[in-house]
């Protein structure tokens, strides 16, 4: 009986609590509001513009009183242009919260009211941008606020917020930072037409700034992403309307949009086109049929035509002048140069519209000259195999060669240190210049060029002779010989080996602090590691520190050679010297300036400056030593050093 009569109990018990608990429901709260709540009893007491004020002007400020503020969502990291922060607005103004995790959209949606209790945070400004975060990095930045106390800081308020962007002009971006804006009638430069909003497909993605401007030719970055989901997306070619982020980096003004759809440009341009090449009746020629066509002087390339090839100069590296792309198909390659500096990337697959462009050589060298940026798409991706030759070959073969991609082996190259200006290959069939421009990323890198037995990959040249022109230093491979850049080295330091943010504490290298406490650090960007030492957001108020490398043998000539590179110039920091009596304080040494070519404030930032050849002295042993000498008040210019290689000349 006792089986039967608890679930009969038990029967009546719950559907007694089931009519109950329905009688007594009001219904009206059966499901949330469509919109969300704030939370309860929360309120702001402070705008977003009085809690700029709180900053101190100079350094990252720590947050101690009781403030709360309230914005809008008006950024997220959703489509991956925005990286762990997000920005939120009232009517005070805009800032960006940093956090320290990814997919943060599925809590702060865009038009999602948001409450941040301040106390215990951070604010930081840097070109006009304010930033809350919760903790000072190892870097010196202002860090994100981790997930796990994420809800001690801010509480999630109503959804579906309205916030319409102000209507600026470009030259107003200034005057409203960190608040989401439209530009009207704008369009993207002539020379961006055709290319993509960012890099994702290289490894890793590439970040690029791209160009608008407004029908009286004021411009402004816009700033996307290589990781963003739209990276590939083609670059509309009208005139329009771009809604984003206001920002800024420094001196220039930017724009982030939040997705490709906050770019609407389908109205004619500003000279009345639409933007982009050709009529769309263009039909596709071989490359081999278009040099053909060729039969010297200047003459114009068939009408209705276009070529399709795949790019295999390298932009990024300026080994060719940057209004010049080389690309090639199955049936040869040739030289397009455009009226503007390009945008095209090695392995990018291109259309490029020729119709009645000029074909014509300069020195030699094949081109089809004066092309409208708007004329090149890229249409995917792909990839050209060089084609083994000896010297002879290339050289008794050079037309139908000339703008193709070949390789050679078994060569030596000689002629200087440096990849810097005409070297000569020789493979024992025959001897050929290789050349490199001054503006080359690579041109200060030492050559292999002491009886190492080289491989080369490179592109089919002419200046006036035939000549090779490499696209980056992975063209080159070397072995044997004594390696380096020319003899022995002492010293052949790239820091790859080092970890992000670490003291540099490579084996027989000096790390030295004269005054107060920062000292060189390993730094990494796009994939390079490097050594660092900078003023800016210094923990202490006076800097000196010193990297010494190790011992040099000078029983033989010795020759210094260096990347260095600088940012945020303020001042002169970086002096490069050397010693002969260095035995492990750097305030007991003599020391001798060097003289190097070093980045300064014409440089621009991050980009690498070689230091040239620097003959040592002769005798004995001896040291070299990088020493910086900064504050972090005025003194704060940031500089960086790499790829430092003492060896025989």
């Amino acid at each position: 009986m006792k089986k039967i009569f608890f679930p009969f109990i038990a029967t009546i018990f719950c559907a007694a609590l089931i009519f109950s608990f329905n009688a007594c429901v009001d219904k009206d709260f059966d499901t949330p509001p469509a919109n969300g709540s704030d939370p309860e009893g929360v309120v702001a007491n402070t705008t977003i513009g009085q809690l700029k004020n709180l900053h101190n002007g100079n350094s990252i400020t720590d947050i101690v009183d009781d403030v709360i503020i309230e914005g809008i969502v008006t950024a997220n990291d959703e489509s991956g242009n925005f990286f762990r922060e997000m920005f939120i607005q009232d009517a005070s103004g805009g800032l960006k919260v940093l956090l320290d995790f990814t997919e943060s959209y599925n809590d702060y949606p865009e038009g999602r009211r948001v409450f941040i209790n301040c106390r215990g945070l951070k604010i930081d400004e840097f070109s006009g941008i304010y930033s809350i975060g919760l903790a000072i990095g190892d870097d010196g930045f202002l860090d994100g606020i981790p997930l796990n106390v994420v809800e001690e800081y801010i509480m999630p308020g109503m959804l579906n917020q309205d916030i319409q962007p102000a209507v600026i002009g470009i030259n107003d971006i200034g005057s409203v930072l960190g608040t989401l804006v439209t530009l009207e009638d704008v369009q993207f430069i002539d020379g961006e037409i055709g290319g993509t909003f960012a890099d994702g497909l290289s490894n890793p993605p590439v970040t690029i700034n791209r160009n608008i401007q407004d029908c009286n030719g004021n411009t402004v970055i816009v700033r996307n992403s290589g990781y963003s989901n739209f990276a590939n997306d083609p670059l509309p070619t009208g005139n329009g309307s771009l809604t984003g982020i206001a920002s800024a980096f420094l001196n220039d003004n930017q724009m982030f949009v939040r997705r490709a759809e906050d770019v609407i440009m389908a109205n004619t341009r500003c000279d009345g086109s639409t933007g982009g090449g050709g009529t769309g009746n263009e039909s596709q020629a071989n490359i081999a049929d278009i040099r053909s066509v060729f039969t010297g002087g200047g003459m114009s390339a068939p009408a209705e035509t276009k070529i399709r090839g795949v790019v295999i100069s390298d932009r990024i590296e300026s080994n060719i002048v940057d209004q010049n792309v080389v690309i090639q198909d199955a049936t040869g390659g040739i030289v397009v140069r455009f009226n503007d500096a390009h945008f095209l990337n090695l392995n990018d697959e291109v259309e490029i519209v020729i119709s009645g462009q000029e074909l014509s050589e300069f020195n030699g060298l094949l081109q089809v000259n004066n092309v409208s940026n708007n004329n090149a798409s890229v249409v995917g991706t792909g990839n050209i195999s060089p084609v083994s030759k000896t010297i002879s070959e290339i050289t008794s073969d050079l037309e139908n060669l000339e703008s193709t991609l070949v390789e050679v082996s078994g060569a030596t190259l000689t002629g200087g240190n440096t990849y810097n200006g005409a070297l000569t290959l020789d493979d024992g069939t025959g001897a050929i210049t290789v050349f490199t421009r001054s503006g080359a990323g690579f041109s200060g890198a030492l050559a292999p060029t002491n009886g190492e037995d080289v491989t080369m990959v490179a592109i089919v040249s002419q200046f006036n002779d035939a000549q090779l022109v490499i696209r980056n230093l992975n063209d080159v491979t070397a072995t044997g010989g004594s390696g380096g850049g020319g003899g022995d080295c002492d010293v052949d330091e790239n820091f790859q080996s080092g970890t992000q943010f670490d003291p540099v504490n490579l084996s027989g290298w000096t790390n030295a602090v004269v005054e107060g406490s920062d000292e060189w650090i390993f730094n990494s960007f796009d994939g390079n590691t490097f050594a660092r030492l900078r003023g800016f957001q210094a923990t202490s108020s006076d800097i000196e520190g010193w990297l010494v490398t190790p011992e040099i043998d000078l029983s033989t000539q010795k020759v210094l050679n260096f990347n260095s590179a600088q940012a945020f110039w303020a001042h002169d920091g970086l002096t490069v010297m050397f010693s002969s009596d260095f035995t492990g304080n750097v305030e007991n040494a003599n020391w001798t300036d060097l003289n190097p070519t070093l980045a300064g404030s014409s440089t621009p930032n991050y980009d690498w400056v070689n230091s040239g050849d620097i003959n040592l002295p002769v005798g004995g042993t001896g040291y070299v030593a990088f020493r910086y000498i900064g504050d972090n008040s005025s003194e704060t210019t940031t500089y960086r050093v790499d790829d430092v290689q003492i060896c025989e000349p």
